[in-house]
């Protein structure tokens, strides 16, 4: 969550839409650098970022990183209906408004569905960005969605269904049992193997008896003893658990996003400006060419990277993954100056 990230400068913003967002953030030491948006994915917070933050404020950048809704110190509604893409989109504006002030233009990045709150944003607001950066996930268009297509569409091209996951997560008490089998979730979301999603996570009908055994495993190694105690804390019931986080997949799965598609301006479809999708090439469950072509459908310049990690790229790779990002920030501001 933003209050575990160090130095301590964490802002709750009150949104118009009722909700609360808490926010790390650090304000530029160079004058002449923008703030950096970083926009976490499932299930993670602002907390996400702590191999980018410090890095990137070294070199005089701004921070601003909000817990997304239903995340860390953030507000935790229950109603799928509340996590509409848009709206999220449309409140974290207004925490950059609060913190960066009103018209400024920053630097996106997003992570998961973090990158799916960013296609909002670029769609919505494309004037308060300077560049987009889709880490793990590629610009997500919206429109309808079909997982039962999706599943049986992978499934052909990989063998096995990747988003089967989905199907759990959409399950009544799917948090409730989940937040009964913590350390059996986590240790399945960040294996020592990512290939064990596969078998446990893509698959219809698989994750909920690994959770429900409390089945345990090995996990990742790029990720500390400390920092698990960390996620668990920020997950754990007394804080809201893991419900709330659920409705992202709720949302979209039951078509909620949809009275918001008709709402996005035809010139803001695709863009002009600098654009990069970073994928890791060990992640079991994204379709990397696939994820190419959504980004290059948006911005038909984008640039695309590629790290020998998994899904968890920032954490996994994180000296790779800020040096690609050093690169693209140092072209963008480049290209303004010209």
């Amino acid at each position: 969550m933003a209050s575990e990230l160090q130095p301590h400068s964490v802002l709750s913003v009150d949104t118009t839409s009722g909700f609360k967002y808490a926010t790390h953030y650090q304000n530029p030491s160079d004058k002449n650098k923008p703030y950096i948006l970083f926009v976490h994915g499932f299930p993670s917070s602002a907390y996400d970022w702590r191999q980018q933050i410090p890095h990137f404020a070294s070199q005089g950048y701004g921070i601003i990183a909000p817990d997304t809704l239903g995340y860390g110190d953030s507000s935790k509604p229950l109603d799928p209906g509340d996590y509409t893409l848009k709206a999220i989109a449309d409140s974290i504006i207004e925490v950059v408004d609060k913190v960066a002030g009103q018209n400024s233009k920053v630097l996106g990045v997003g992570h998961d569905w973090g990158s799916a709150v960013l296609s909002r944003l670029a769609q919505f607001h494309p004037d308060r960005f300077l560049s987009y950066a889709f880490l793990a996930g590629g610009f997500s268009a919206g429109g309808a969605f079909d997982l039962d297509a999706v599943n049986a569409m992978t499934k052909k091209m990989l063998g096995f269904s990747a988003l089967g996951y989905w199907k759990f997560f959409n399950e009544d008490d799917a948090g409730d049992v989940i937040d009964s089998h913590q350390g059996s979730f986590t240790d399945l979301l960040y294996p020592e193997d990512s290939a064990k999603w596969k078998t446990h996570v893509g698959p219809v009908g698989s994750t909920r008896p690994w959770v429900e055994a409390n089945t345990r495993g090995p996990r990742a190694p790029y990720i500390t003893e400390d920092e698990f105690a960390i996620h668990d804390k920020i997950f754990h019931p007394d804080n809201g658990g893991y419900t709330p986080a659920l409705n992202y997949y709720r949302a979209t799965v039951r078509g909620l996003n949809a009275p918001d598609e008709p709402k996005i301006a035809p010139e803001n479809k695709t863009t002009s400006l600098p654009t990069i999708f970073i994928g890791g090439l060990d992640d079991p469950l994204i379709i990397v060419p696939a994820a190419y072509g959504a980004t290059k459908a948006f911005a038909s310049e984008a640039k695309i990277e590629n790290v020998k990690a998994g899904h968890w790229l920032h954490l996994e790779r994180p000296e790779e993954v800020n040096e690609i990002l050093d690169r693209f920030f140092k072209e963008v501001l480049r290209s303004t100056e010209d």
